[in-house]
């Protein structure tokens, strides 16, 4: 899909009888299927830079607290580290591959897209709402540009069977935030107590 600027201006507006037409509805499937993959492309790219941060840093932190600790204490670290470190690599990975699958299923995103807003004018008001936001806020960090995404949740709650794609979608950008906060933060702790056990270790 391109990502080509959307001028928010050329939004219809949801009441805009214009909306009637097909031809309105398919182009506003696709610019708000744009705005989503256009994230997943952002989003990706700034998961890789944290993956590699939370490899480094848990990597190396685990190693060390297994040569720190002694008899009991080393078998505990190993299962405590050792769960925490799945923890943290596993919920960035489980974001690329969300984030992957949603550039994947581009088109099959534009027709249940279109199904959602066809004769729907509420949905129609949030997808709108949420293009307009997204480009308004094109500057700011993929994080924050996925909490746009939040209210397009309300459209998919009673239609999961017949919009897998969006389903699956929004989810994976609206659980970006949390996964990336979950994985930063343990690989904060891994890299704050590396320093601790590497004095253990001269001592």
């Amino acid at each position: 899909m391109s990502d080509e600027f959307i001028d928010p201006d050329e939004i219809l507006d949801p009441d805009d009888p214009r909306l009637e037409g097909g031809d309105d509805l398919d182009q506003l499937s696709r610019r708000a299927v744009d705005a989503v993959v256009g994230l997943a492309r952002r989003a990706n790219a700034l998961a890789g830079g944290v993956l590699l941060f939370v490899l480094v840093a848990v990597l190396v932190g685990y190693a060390l607290g297994i040569a720190a600790f002694n008899a009991g204490w080393q078998t505990a670290w190993i299962i405590i580290g050792g769960f925490f470190a799945i923890v943290a690599i596993g919920s960035v990975i489980t974001s690329m591959w969300r984030m992957r699958s949603v550039r994947k299923s581009a088109d099959q995103l534009v027709d249940e897209v279109r199904g959602l807003i066809s004769g729907n004018r509420d949905n129609e008001r949030v997808v709108i709402t949420t293009v307009e936001s997204s480009e308004e806020s094109s500057e700011v960090s993929a994080i924050q540009l996925s909490r746009n995404f939040f209210d397009m949740r309300t459209i998919v709650g009673s239609s999961v069977d017949s919009a897998q794609a969006v389903t699956s979608a929004v989810t994976a950008v609206t659980s970006f935030p949390l996964l990336m906060g979950i994985a930063t933060l343990i690989g904060a702790v891994f890299l704050l107590l590396s320093p601790f056990f590497l004095i253990a270790l001269a001592f």
